[in-house]
């Protein structure tokens, strides 16, 4: 029997992206949820969409944990994990079973009967499967059943939402987590939590496209109804800004993106001829104004919008939803003004977590993540009222020693299955 993914503590949310390593403990009551603890540690270990320095990752891992177990005083070890995204595929399902008598009671045996036989379609080419998110069932001609766990019906089918990326890195990342100690129960794609929490803290339920400006790539994703339905991935960040910096004064790439997050003014058209940073050269002192970089960088900016705008255009209709900007490069001053100086006469929204403690740290991800737990804990927690009876239907009341035997073997090879296509759920 696997653990129940929440502590006294609370949940272990565990965020991966190409530059930060974060871990967020919350606990959920039935209306919020409560920071328990963050922690973030920088981190050079995935360049490019790839695993590139696996022990310098299973340090920070391990750092973080540490720090956390001995601020709470407590032990934890596992992570809720959430994935950058990489490349990720969306795939939407719809499947359906016939139960085998009239009249059968819905249990979890029968939602992760549908969860593999969604798993088995939902595969995509040269990728791993990284989970199922189950939408609604439909029971009978019943629609937009949120559990139907405990319900009668003769048929049952589920609408999901399958989510795949890289064998590659996907591979490189658990194995290395499971390196630090640490047991992954869940996982979810950074996008989707994104677009959870955005959908919940702006209300705008209908649809919306989220584009979150990372590290060294850009994530555009496109929900509908609060679903997600596609998502491109850009290879331009804020790393390409500090790039830009530390070719043009001659600096490392790490002093370049420090001045860029701490003495950049990114909209020329209001920057002032303001010294702000300045640099000792062999040849001598360099004064750098905020003019002076704003300029240098507003084609990049540029750049980087008009691949955002083609991209969403490609999506057609969906792409008139409203625009949502979220990540790094809200955090420099200007960026909102640059940002909507592009998209005139289109409803734009800039967000970020308004979660005490958080505000000043880029969490989306990880606040998205939160909200989700308690919604997928309750539909994959087996109902021991129905397991019972589910029971005594397998076999006959007087062989209750076959019967466990049977169960016992069907666990095992549920676990290899789920093992296999690193997929967690919760008993």
């Amino acid at each position: 029997m696997q653990k129940s993914m929440a502590y006294m503590t609370g949940y272990p949310i565990l965020g991966i992206t190409s530059n930060i390593l974060q871990l967020l403990i919350v606990e959920n009551d039935d209306t919020e949820f409560h920071v328990l603890s963050y922690y973030e540690e920088p981190h050079s270990a995935i360049k490019d969409g790839n695993l590139v320095d696996a022990n310098e990752l299973i340090d920070k891992i391990k750092k973080v944990y540490e720090k956390t177990n001995f601020f709470l005083n407590t032990t934890i070890n596992d992570a809720l994990l959430v994935f950058p995204d990489v490349q990720a595929t969306i795939k939407g399902n719809d499947l359906g079973i016939l139960l085998n008598t009239e009249g059968t009671e819905i249990t979890l045996t029968h939602i992760r009967e549908l969860l593999r036989e969604t798993a088995k379609k939902a595969q995509a080419v040269n990728q791993q499967l990284l989970n199922i998110y189950p939408i609604s069932f439909t029971v009978n001609d019943v629609s937009d059943i949120e559990n139907p766990q405990g319900l009668i019906g003769n048929s049952i089918s589920l609408k999901s939402v399958s989510v795949s990326v890289p064998e590659g890195l996907f591979m490189n990342v658990l194995h290395t987590i499971e390196q630090s100690g640490i047991n992954v129960l869940d996982i979810f794609p950074a996008f989707y939590c994104n677009v959870t929490e955005v959908a919940s803290g702006l209300n705008l339920k209908t649809g919306g496209n989220v584009i979150d400006v990372g590290y060294d790539y850009t994530a555009i994703s496109i929900y509908e109804n609060g679903i997600p339905k596609k998502i491109r991935i850009l290879r331009q960040g804020m790393k390409g800004l500090a790039d830009i910096l530390a070719k043009k004064y001659q600096i490392s790439h790490d002093n370049a993106y420090d001045l860029l997050k701490t003495s950049v003014y990114l909209d020329e058209k209001t920057a002032e001829e303001l010294v702000v940073y300045r640099l000792e050269l062999p040849t001598g002192v360099l004064d750098i104004t905020e003019q002076d970089l704003a300029q240098t960088l507003s084609a990049y900016l540029e750049e980087l919008i008009v691949e955002i705008r083609d991209v969403l255009e490609h999506f057609g209709k969906q792409s008139q939803f409203p625009i949502i900007f979220i990540g790094e490069l809200l955090k420099i001053p200007g960026g909102k003004e640059v940002i909507s100086s592009f998209f005139d006469k289109k409803e734009i929204y800039f967000y970020t977590s308004d979660v005490v403690g958080l505000r000043e740290f880029n969490v989306t991800q990880l606040i998205g993540c939160a909200k989700l737990l308690p919604i997928r804990e309750k539909l994959l927690k087996q109902n021991y009222e129905t397991a019972k009876t589910e029971d005594i239907r397998l076999e006959d009341k007087n062989s209750k020693k076959k019967v466990q035997q049977q169960e016992k073997q069907k666990d095992e090879k549920e676990k290899k299955f789920w093992d296999k296509i690193t997929t967690y759920f919760f008993d």
